[in-house]
């Protein structure tokens, strides 16, 4: 069973419980972003400085907005980048409960990075394609993309001038 699989199952058994807060993405991406500064420049002995931005925008921002959002879409924390009426769409348990291919679909999103197209490629021909339909729109995988922060856009800008 996939690590996503089986955090749906925990949050439809009641085992993870939602926090209350209301996060800026932005300003989480900015401290994982400093860490990774950090551990750059102790590993090269000398302040990388805004490169170590850039190369963690290229290497982590799509994967930390697409995690960050299913998060969202699971109740389990609020962030105000994305839209406030998908927080705790996929929180129903009739909606997690032995949804083989919503798990699938969850489990390309986060762990391989499929896109809308690729997810119906890639899925087994036994899964119906009405179903594989309707999880894609509960997932609204469009709704995950969110602009490089301004930090983020500066070290791109700068590094490429």
């Amino acid at each position: 069973m996939s690590s996503v699989s089986q955090a749906l199952r925990q949050l439809a058994m009641g085992s993870v419980r939602p926090r209350d807060c209301t996060l800026s993405l932005w300003d989480i991406a900015r401290a994982h972003a400093d860490e990774h500064r950090w551990l750059l420049s102790q590993e090269r002995g000398y302040d990388v400085g805004g490169d170590a931005y850039r190369d963690w925008c290229v290497k982590y921002w799509r994967r930390f907005c697409r995690w960050r959002y299913v998060e969202h879409l699971l109740g389990l924390c609020r962030y105000q980048e994305f839209n406030a009426e998908l927080h705790g769409r996929l929180k129903t348990r009739e909606t997690l409960e032995s949804d083989i291919v919503l798990g699938f679909v969850l489990d390309q999103f986060l762990y391989a990075e499929r896109e809308n197209l690729e997810l119906f490629v890639f899925a087994p021909e036994t899964y119906p394609r009405n179903r594989l339909l309707e999880a894609t729109i509960l997932l609204n995988v469009n709704d995950a993309r969110v602009d490089l922060p301004e930090w983020g856009r500066l070290s791109m800008t700068t590094h490429c001038a």
